[in-house]
């Protein structure tokens, strides 16, 4: 699914919207870097919610540090904490959230983007920054290996499932006092 039909989507529409689905449609859904360019996120992980069966899955990425980009809708940054109660406000069970690289990974990140766009307008510029980009990987893998920090990363990954329906029945009978 996607807003604009530049990338073809299967279909095109609104996450905050998503009338073409039905409820309970999916057994998985992928937001992959979305969430931050929407401006009701609330509407946009409801939805989620809505189109997922009992049980299914939801993977989200989102950013914590990052450049702006998008523009004019880039609207949000998200914290591991942010993103737990968001989920959970919204009926999921959070399995797991992941932070994407911690400081030093973080920092490479960022200069890799901004080396990149401050060489946009030269072409030999861009390539000279495409070589020394090609010949620092190494040494970005080597720091994004040995970085421990889990309190700057770039990105947060989480996983997870749409609670089970209960039977209202035996919820009921199970939770009756005693007596």
């Amino acid at each position: 699914m996607e807003m604009s039909e530049r990338f073809k989507p299967d279909i095109l529409g609104d996450v905050r919207h998503m009338d073409a689905i039905g409820s309970e449609s999916f057994d998985s859904v992928l937001s992959n870097q979305v969430l931050e360019h929407v401006d009701d996120v609330e509407a946009a992980v409801a939805e989620m919610h809505r189109v997922l069966k009992p049980g299914g899955c939801l993977c989200v990425s989102v950013p914590f540090i990052g450049r702006l980009h998008g523009m004019p809708h880039d609207y949000w940054r998200f914290s591991i904490s942010g993103v737990r109660h968001l989920l959970e406000k919204h009926g999921f069970e959070v399995a797991f959230i992941e932070p994407m690289g911690g400081f030093l990974t973080t920092m490479c990140y960022l200069w890799n983007f901004h080396l990149y766009e401050r060489t946009r307008k030269c072409a030999v510029a861009r390539c000279l920054c495409r070589a020394l980009m090609t010949a620092l990987n190494p040494l970005s893998l080597l720091l994004h290996r040995l970085d421990r920090d889990e309190t700057t990363p770039f990105n947060y990954v989480a996983v997870a499932r749409k609670r089970e329906k209960t039977d209202p029945v035996s919820s009921a009978v199970g939770s009756a006092p005693d007596g």
